[in-house]
């Protein structure tokens, strides 16, 4: 099976967006001036970045820096919950927390549970569980490819969102027809129209991959341009370098 971020022909793409999808990974891919967006989808997240060795930032919305769990730290990390009280209800549920590194070996929901009771005092979450597969992957690009350490980065839609929307947090959600609207004039605004509609429709036949997905990519995409000209925003915001931070 070809992976299908090889369908799409290459162009100069410096910045980039990523989400997870049914399909694997998509990604919003950008040149420096944004006059060309593409969603292209790949089956792993090291394909998306082969494909892309021109890209200098990577924004992903997954969890990037980890605890180590108890008794190193508290297992939870603050960058969650500054998230949640930024974005506030109802958009705080969208942040789940990241589960302590360790319980990435867990071969099931409830041996993680179990190991993160014990490393954080909390269980994992379903919505987090769930994307251990795809915080496994992230964390093995780090280590196979350590010079992507700092350009790639963890990001939140919602929280992208935010920061285009004056600051407030957007009460309809994504799976609504208002809260996709909502989303895509924010889009539009940020990058222009044309190119959030071609980009909409440079993904048309793909199977597994839902609006939403690319909708969140390209939310992304607009957190590496803000990184990449040095405007972006963080939680919590007085971080120390080491902490885990997420930008938007």
């Amino acid at each position: 099976m070809t992976d299908p971020a090889r369908s799409v022909s290459s162009f100069s793409a410096t910045l980039a967006g990523v989400d997870g999808c049914r399909a694997g990974w998509i990604a919003a891919v950008g040149d420096a001036g944004m006059s060309t967006i593409r969603l292209v989808v790949g089956t792993s997240l090291a394909s998306l970045v082969e494909q892309h060795p021109e890209v200098t930032l990577w924004a992903i919305d997954m969890p990037v820096d980890l605890p180590a769990g108890k008794p190193q730290d508290e297992g939870l990390r603050d960058c969650d919950a500054a998230a949640r009280t930024r974005l506030g209800w109802p958009r705080s549920s969208s942040v789940f927390s990241a589960p302590p590194k360790p319980v990435l070996a867990a071969q099931s929901y409830e041996e993680a549970c179990e190991l993160s009771v014990a490393l954080s005092g909390q269980k994992l979450s379903v919505q987090a569980w769930n994307l251990v597969p795809k915080v496994r992957e992230v964390q093995a690009l780090l280590v196979e490819r350590p010079e992507l350490v700092g350009r790639l980065f963890e990001t939140h839609p919602e929280l992208c969102f935010a920061q285009m929307n004056g600051g407030k947090g957007i009460e309809a959600s994504k799976k609504t027809p208002e809260g996709r609207a909502t989303r895509l004039r924010l889009l539009s605004a940020e990058f222009g129209q044309a190119a959030i509609r071609r980009a909409m429709a440079s993904t048309k036949g793909i199977k597994q991959v839902a609006n939403d997905d690319k909708i969140d990519a390209l939310a992304a995409l607009s957190a590496a341009r803000r990184h990449r000209d040095g405007q972006t925003r963080q939680v919590p915001g007085n971080a120390p370098p080491e902490s885990p931070r997420i930008v938007y």
